[in-house]
């Protein structure tokens, strides 16, 4: 078929596949067709100069038909499958046995569910032309030279699938390299590349040199700026110049030297990945719902590094939970916390900053023990550990099963409380009120319940009658 023929059959063939396309409502432009017909051509050339010639009836050029079916095959839209097809035109020219069979195929022989590998496919298109022996080789070779499970290299692969089509040398070469040259033990950047699988793929040049331009640029050792990205990873691909543009911005809004900031991203490395309005913003927001100086809050942040990262909204719902355990009579804000002008709840969590970022099962902790062991109202009922605080509540309800630090103690202990445990345990931060027809409700439920003494019954309805 001469170069005009393959032209014209493409094109009208292309013409059918845009009213295809147009239906499927997949919004695409002239220039994006343009370029698939550049590709076709290209296709069909290849394999009139390879295979002889191509006839014009050929089903190669049945493009919409084979859209349509293969979509429908695969289980998925037409929408999705055109868009694939677009990132990867050699797809419009593909039978859809073929490209159905490489995915069932594939999937069936690394044990994933088939639907799964599709998806990743659409992601990645040219997964779709890829035979089944390459792409199990592949992933197979990486596992046995990373001395990790397959399905273990699957997964990785199945977050980022271009790993599926990288071959075994590539993959294997890009991790030891990058681990001799950082000094790292290559079984833990191993786990950090399976944590994001995208470092398998990136070259020791690009990693090793991020990693030396911001410990030079910080002023700090190669190797603790190593130490900072396998605890948090994109920082081994992350632009130099974003990370020391986040430090640097960081350390002039807020006033504070920068080495000073560095100490303390160091210490919690996801700052190196925040931007500077985010940070700063965070910090300028609390400073003013507090009614508290913002340098406070950063004496307060650099105490406890977290904070810089700490959302607003987490920060004031921690200062509404020490309210309410202190209007609960569970705590007692010690005198001598008058030199902030702010309330001395505020100056108290100023000055013991983790309690700004407690977790709120911590909180509930507290509130539990304070309220049903009758406590004196002091600071160490909210500072103490958390694991005395649970010992406590097993020694007075044996209701732990020697659990330490498990979700489901909030639900036993739950059932000693007002209300038999259904009203939500923000009903104390925001101090409802419990009438007598559900102190009632709930002291019957606690008679019929068994293993409970009278004793505690009487202590719960002691309790009760103090709740405001």
């Amino acid at each position: 078929m001469s170069e005009r023929s393959v032209s014209k059959y493409i094109h009208g063939n292309v013409r059918a596949l845009r009213e295809c396309v147009d239906e499927a409502g997949l919004e695409v432009e002239d220039e994006e067709f343009h370029g698939v017909v550049e590709a076709l051509e290209s296709n069909i050339s290849w394999l009139e100069e390879n295979w002889g010639s191509v006839d014009e009836e050929s089903s190669l050029f049945d493009y919409s038909h084979k859209v349509r079916k293969t979509a429908s095959e695969l289980d998925v839209s037409m929408e999705e499958y055109a868009n694939a097809a677009f990132d990867h035109p050699p797809l419009f020219s593909l039978s859809p046995d073929t490209v159905v069979g490489n995915a069932s195929e594939i999937s069936n022989r690394l044990g994933v569910d088939e639907g799964v590998y599709v998806d990743a496919a659409l992601k990645f298109p040219p997964l779709f032309t890829q035979k089944s022996d390459t792409v199990v080789g592949n992933v197979s070779e990486v596992a046995d030279s990373l001395d990790i499970d397959r399905s273990v290299y699957v997964d990785a692969a199945l977050k980022f699938p271009p790993l599926f089509t990288q071959k075994s040398d590539t993959v294997v070469g890009n991790v030891s390299e990058v681990a001799d040259s950082l000094d790292i033990d290559r079984s833990v950047y191993v786990d950090t590349a399976l944590d994001r699988p995208q470092l398998f793929s990136l070259s020791p040049d690009t990693v090793v040199g991020n990693v030396s331009e911001v410990a030079d640029s910080l002023d700090i050792d190669r190797s603790v700026y190593a130490d900072a990205a396998l605890d948090q990873p994109q920082l081994f691909y992350q632009s130099p110049d974003t990370v020391v543009g986040n430090v640097s911005e960081v350390a002039e809004r807020l006033d504070i030297d920068r080495s000073v900031y560095i100490d303390a991203a160091l210490y919690h490395p996801s700052l190196l990945t925040h931007s500077p309005d985010t940070v700063v913003g965070n910090v300028s927001e609390v400073a003013e719902r507090l009614d508290i100086d913002r340098s406070v809050y950063i004496d307060a942040a650099l105490d406890h590094r977290s904070l810089f990262y700490q959302n607003p909204d987490t920060v004031a719902e921690h200062v509404d939970w020490v309210y309410a355990l202190e209007r609960e009579d569970v705590i007692s804000i010690p005198s001598g916390y008058d030199e902030l002008s702010v309330d001395p709840e505020v100056e108290y969590m100023c000055k013991s900053p983790f309690l700004f970022s407690l977790a709120d099962n911590n909180f509930e902790l507290r509130l539990y023990n304070g309220l049903l062991l009758d406590k004196d109202p002091y600071m160490k009922n909210l500072t103490g550990t958390k694991y005395k605080s649970l010992d406590e509540l097993e020694n007075k309800f044996s209701v732990l099963d020697d659990m330490a630090w498990d979700k489901d103690w909030r639900e036993r202990l739950r059932d000693h409380l007002p209300n038999g445990g259904d009203a939500e345990i923000g009903n104390y931060r925001r101090s409802v009120a419990y009438d007598q027809e559900v102190i009632g409700e709930y002291l019957q439920r606690l008679e019929n319940q068994t293993g409970l003494s009278a004793e505690v019954a009487e202590e719960t309805k002691n309790l009760m009658s103090t709740v405001k």
